[in-house]
């Protein structure tokens, strides 16, 4: 008697008719009874025109689930899921008086319970329910609750007498319906005039030099984000013109009301207040007018410590700034200095001080700094406090990797890193990093030993934070705010025991600056790089395929250079190049007979 088992092809045809059976025979409707509605579809009305903006689309609260190709696939995942596995588990051990007893002998009571835990009982079902979605059952408290947001979004947008409807239509599919969302919008509401009240006098001088750039305009169209973007607009400019302590809660929009208009009128006055400056103490709150701040005195500490006591800093004065530090102070000034984007008696900017920040993080000699702002006495001048705390002078790293890949069958990489930073005090960091691969080819292609590749090399780099041209003062055209820097390199490698074995050598010297938050831009000088090749000899032992083509050209009847006597010598017994020295000649003299 003879067995036929099924082949691959069988099986993967079996497969198949399994998975089919499973997705055919799952029913989108197993967990919705037979007085609920599956949500198969929403179409949002407005003023009669269908709405397919993504915007108001994500407004409704309930959608349909989700399809691939018209299946509800992650619905009946869903679907697959037990309802409540732990209590059918409960039964099932119940279910015979002595089943529980047999497990327990077998396990213990403890791991018994914990059955119901596991993931076969509980897990499987979560992890189904997770991967699936639950079925979309119609509810009208949800449906309600979305006309509410449409309600609210084009009331946002100046439609204020906007109502809004709904009704369902039944669908050809069993229990399916489709959700149709109404909204009439009305006539909007529109801006007659915008004035202003502003209490604080420095405030109302900076905003009459800006306010023909508001987003609140008179003749707009109401925009509730019209008003959030001015407000945040305002905020900013106060703040970058001196006015560092603005809060943006001092500005509203009030709605005049006009005892005139008549009753359907649909224009609108509206008022912008700006309060002053309100200062919550123990037991009240005070208010005072907003003022310009300029600075007064500006304080770096190099090596500041929060826990150690000020009494042990020294300091040195240069310029208008004031440099502390502990024992020695191991930067050049101009390089703290040049990093600082504000100066003594100039208006605070919180554009400046976010390039502070910025620029010295950038120098990479610092962690994170701290930058803290004191009033004085007349409410009029500031003290800026740098904190900085520097950064290990000297860092070492490595890394042990194992690796593989088509060339090699096993590899160990060994990576060590050094880096000095502030090398010459303005913040150049200069860094030796080698690199040591040993591995095993997939081929022999020298010897039979085990590491038969080896690769080594080290590359060192120095970089520092300004555009190093001679002749050239790069600073008019990319100033410090632009984050510039120079980077050099010097690089070697070598590889051995991998075909033609080589030698590089590579230098590199670029630039790279930042003008903004979005764009970098990359320059280099030159890039150079030199490679040898050590072992020439071996090129047709390794590349085959070019010897191959070469060979096939020498073995040409058409052009019989076999049997030219210029031409023999290069050949073996078997009418074969020579490696290297035959098909090197042949080559040479192919090339010289055509000249």
């Amino acid at each position: 008697m003879r067995i036929h088992l099924p082949n691959k092809k069988s099986c993967a045809k079996i497969s198949l008719l399994l998975i089919a059976s499973l997705i055919t025979s799952c029913n989108s409707l197993k967990r919705v009874d037979d007085n609920e509605m599956l949500v198969a579809k929403n179409t949002i009305l407005v003023d009669s025109l269908k709405i397919t903006d993504e915007i108001i689309e994500s407004l409704i609260i309930q959608k349909p689930n989700s399809d691939l190709l018209g299946y509800n696939l992650r619905l009946n995942i869903y679907n697959l899921a037990k309802v409540d596995p732990e209590t059918q588990y409960k039964d099932w051990l119940l279910r015979k008086p002595k089943r529980k007893d047999r497990l327990t002998n077998l396990l213990s009571e403890k791991q018994v319970n914990r059955l119901g835990e596991s993931f076969m009982v509980k897990g499987l079902s979560e992890w189904l329910k997770n991967v699936g979605e639950p079925p979309a059952v119609l509810d009208t408290l949800q449906t309600q609750r979305s006309l509410g947001r449409l309600r609210s979004y084009y009331g946002e947008k100046g439609y204020f007498n906007n109502t809004t409807t709904f009704s369902i239509d039944s669908l050809k599919r069993k229990q399916r319906v489709g959700v149709n969302y109404k909204v009439t919008l009305g006539e909007p509401y529109m801006l007659d005039s915008v004035s202003h009240n502003i209490t604080s006098s420095a405030i109302d001088s900076i905003y009459n030099l800006v306010k023909k750039d508001s987003y609140v305009k008179a003749g707009q169209q109401f925009d509730l984000q019209n008003f959030t973007n001015e407000r945040k607009r305002l905020t900013s400019i106060f703040r970058d013109r001196g006015v560092w302590n603005f809060q943006e809660s001092a500005i509203s929009y009030d709605m005049i009301s006009d005892t005139t208009r008549i009753g359907n009128d649909r224009n609108m006055d509206i008022k912008l207040q700006i309060e002053d400056l309100k200062t919550r103490t123990e037991n009240s709150i005070t208010t005072s007018e907003y003022t310009v701040f300029k600075f007064d005195n500006i304080n770096i500490y190099t090596d500041y410590n929060f826990d150690e006591s000020d009494r042990e800093l020294k300091f040195e004065r240069f310029g208008n700034y004031t440099v502390f530090y502990r024992d020695k102070l191991r930067f050049k000034p101009e390089t703290l200095t040049n990093a600082v984007y504000f100066e003594k008696d100039s208006v605070y900017s919180d554009t400046s001080r976010s390039r502070t920040l910025r620029q010295i993080s950038s120098l990479n000699v610092f962690k994170y700094p701290t930058l803290i702002f004191e009033e004085d006495s007349t409410r009029s001048k500031l003290t800026a406090n740098i904190y900085l705390a520097e950064r290990p002078k000297y860092s070492f790293s490595t890394n042990l990797d194992a690796t593989q890949s088509n060339i090699q069958k096993f590899g160990i990489a060994f990576s060590p890193s050094l880096q000095w930073r502030n090398l010459f005090k303005g913040a150049e960091n200069l860094s030796l990093s080698g690199r040591l691969n040993v591995g095993s080819s997939r081929e022999d292609i020298v010897d039979k030993q085990f590491f038969n590749l080896l690769e080594y090399g080290a590359d060192l780099k120095l970089d520092f934070p300004r555009i190093w041209f001679p002749l050239i003062n790069t600073k008019k055209f990319i100033p410090n705010y632009m984050l510039p820097r120079t980077s050099t390199s010097l690089g070697f490698s070598s590889q051995k025991n991998i075909g033609l074995d080589k030698r590089t050598f590579n230098g590199i010297l670029g630039y790279n600056w930042a003008p903004t938050n979005f764009t970098k831009n990359n320059v280099e000088l030159f890039n150079v790089q030199y490679v040898k090749n050590v072992n020439e000899d071996r090129f047709f032992n390794v590349y085959r395929n070019t010897y191959n083509r070469l060979n096939a050209v020498a073995n040409d009847p058409n052009e019989d250079f076999i049997n030219n006597p210029i031409l023999t010598q290069f050949f073996n017994s078997d009418n074969d190049l020579i490696i290297p020295l035959g098909a090197i000649g042949f080559i040479d003299k192919i090339d010289s007979l055509l000249v």
